[in-house]
């Protein structure tokens, strides 16, 4: 299945803002706190852990991710000077990686990527681990306290957290290789105080839509708790502290990708886009069946059943009186009500949407494709069986409420999402077109086995 363009999806509002308006003070800070710098890190406490894994330079031919190289420990299986094979420590080949915090998961330029960056958030896996850390000895456990651990317990609960992160740091290392070098481009082709500038606008942005959905989401929880609704930012912050969660780096991890986002906007001339009608036209013509949505009809049925060739003159005798009460003008909710024996008798023998092959007697479903929309039809018979064997069978009125599947809605309906849909593959083209070059010349170590990088096309 073809891979979007980029793992870096772009938000369809444009963030418009001069990068070339004088600024304030060059306050380069704030941006080196939101993602490391191009030099070397001095705080990072530990080097990167050295197993097998792809150290990728796209200048060539692609390189496979670390799984496709694990077996290849004399780096024969490579075949480009674009892979090589980091040599490091023996490990279990089934056993899971561990990651702390600190530890590197990826290098993008040498700059690390580090695993509690990706993990920040992973609340009950950091709660899990704690538990786990703190539980005592099984043989030292005392009566009425925390249950104990064996060894062989702590083990395999450990190596399950241990999976659980490596699985979650494998799946987000792609996007964030990827956000790590278009926010290395931004530093390099942007001054101090244009970085300032950018970096005040998408905290503002945060503040104007990711804060008021932040508070709706809490509120619901106040709510289902039986506690008062939060109020400000600052209860927020409080509550979100409770929960082990720390709301500036919320912002920080938000932050880098926006302003990439913001960057690409800018540069790429995305914020000043115009889709003509013609393009909106052309678009519309070629995905026609896209905008046409699945076959389905909403109907309401008046069903008599009867069991056997003696039952099923009464049962034509019950059906023949509806009809003439819906000839007569009776609304056929009401007739279903008092004739029809069907399931949904009492709802008024209303169906919601159904799909064609959803109904297994075929004469009842030509009714919902074949009859006039709004129009009540004749009645007619379904036996069970043609020949009879099983007997049985029912008598049926339908009317037809609404249709959808036939055509494609009108295009006057569906401009503004043509036209979002055209943005968004021009941008996505335009991320994929500066990543490209980036990668051209990156060099790019991964620490996590099963990362898919680089990603597939």
């Amino acid at each position: 299945m073809a891979r979007p363009a980029s793992a870096l999806a772009l938000s369809a509002a444009a963030i418009c803002f001069s990068l070339t308006a004088p600024g304030c003070a060059a306050l380069k800070q704030k941006w080196d706190e939101a993602v490391a710098t191009d030099v070397d890190n001095p705080v990072v406490p530990k080097k990167p852990k050295r197993i097998p894994g792809a150290v990728a330079s796209v200048d060539t031919e692609p390189t496979r991710s670390a799984d496709a190289l694990s077996g290849a420990a004399d780096g024969s299986a490579a075949g480009s000077s674009a892979i090589e094979l980091v040599e490091g420590r023996q490990f279990e080949p089934n056993a899971p990686q561990h990651f702390e915090d600190a530890d590197v998961v990826a290098t993008v330029n040498g700059e690390p990527l580090l695993a509690g960056d990706l993990l920040q958030f992973e609340i009950q896996l950091s709660d899990a681990a704690a538990r786990i850390a703190a539980a005592p000895d099984a043989d030292e456990a005392v009566p009425g306290g925390p249950p104990g651990l064996t060894a062989a317990q702590r083990a395999m609960l450990t190596a399950q957290i241990d999976a659980a992160r490596a699985k979650i740091l494998a799946e987000r290392l792609p996007a964030k290789i990827e956000e790590a070098l278009l926010a290395q481009r931004m530093r390099r082709t942007l001054k101090a105080e244009q970085l300032e500038k950018l970096n005040e606008a998408v905290g503002t942005l945060f503040d104007q839509t990711e804060l008021p959905e932040m508070l709706r989401k809490a509120n619901v929880q106040a709510v289902a708790a039986g506690r008062p609704p939060i109020q400000s930012k600052e209860e927020l912050r409080r509550l979100m502290a409770e929960q082990g969660l720390d709301m500036d780096a919320v912002v920080a991890a938000w932050k880098p990708q926006q302003m990439a986002m913001a960057y690409v906007e800018q540069n790429t001339g995305m914020a000043s886009i115009r889709i003509s009608r013609q393009e909106v036209q052309d678009y519309y013509d070629a995905h026609r069946e896209d905008f046409t949505p699945p076959k389905a009809a909403r109907w309401e049925q008046i069903e008599v059943p009867y069991e056997n060739d003696a039952g099923r003159s009464a049962a034509l005798d019950v059906v023949e009186a509806a009809a003439g009460e819906l000839r007569r003008g009776r609304p056929f909710a009401e007739v279903a009500k008092t004739y029809s024996r069907g399931l949904n008798a009492q709802e008024g023998g209303r169906w919601d949407w159904t799909a064609p092959d959803a109904l297994p007697n075929k004469k009842l479903s030509a009714a919902l494709w074949n009859q006039p929309v709004g129009e009540v039809g004749a009645a007619f018979d379904c036996p069970l069986s043609p020949d009879g064997f099983p007997p049985g069978g029912a008598y049926h009125i339908v009317r037809v409420i609404e249709r959808r599947g036939d055509v494609a809605p009108p295009l006057d309906d569906l401009r503004d999402q043509i036209e979002n849909k055209i943005k968004g593959e021009r941008r996505r083209e335009a991320v994929a077109s500066l990543i490209a070059q980036e990668r051209a010349a990156a060099q790019i170590e991964v620490y996590v086995r099963g990362t898919k990088w680089p990603p597939e096309e």
